[in-house]
């Protein structure tokens, strides 16, 4: 057995040693709720960044829209305008062509005017002519077919052969 005087020492060095171990333990979970906790602020702070990356992605890809969606509009209204500008000149065109329609017609029509009084006068002028050429021809015997006067001698052409 032991001695009591080396059995007392013992006792109060033994809880020492089992504070300490206690303490050691405390700390070591302070340690580990430290480390856990800081280990939970990183990946906060990694989706923060995350989060604040995505926002920032958003942010350019809503920029990027509306940048497209003005030159869109910017389009849209160059397009209206040339669209408006081709109604505008296809109606002109369109009158236009009426109006060269009309001119068209009334020029037939005149030009068909004027062939017709150029057909009857030639006529009228083509009557006067035969008319003065029957009275030359009947005063001068050039033409004994239409002299009044004058006998017509029959012909006496050669008989064909059988």
């Amino acid at each position: 057995m032991p001695s009591l005087t080396s059995r007392g020492a013992a006792a109060p060095a033994e809880a020492a040693r089992r504070r300490t171990e206690v303490k050691r333990e405390q700390a070591e979970g302070r340690r580990q709720t430290a480390e856990d906790k800081r280990s939970i602020a990183e990946r906060g702070r990694r989706m923060s960044e995350e989060v604040r990356k995505a926002t920032e992605n958003a942010r350019k890809s809503a920029e990027r829209a509306r940048r497209a969606a003005e030159v869109a509009r910017t389009a849209a209204d160059q397009s209206r305008r040339a669209v408006d500008e081709a109604r505008r000149i296809a109606e002109m065109l369109r009158r236009k062509s009426e109006q060269d329609r009309a001119t068209s017609e009334q020029t037939r029509r005149t030009d068909s005017a004027r062939m017709h009084e150029a057909i009857r006068e030639a006529v009228r002028e083509q009557a006067e002519i035969s008319a003065e050429m029957n009275v030359a021809a009947r005063t001068f015997g050039a033409n004994p077919e239409v002299a009044d006067d004058v006998p017509r001698p029959h012909s006496r052409g050669r008989r064909k052969r059988r």
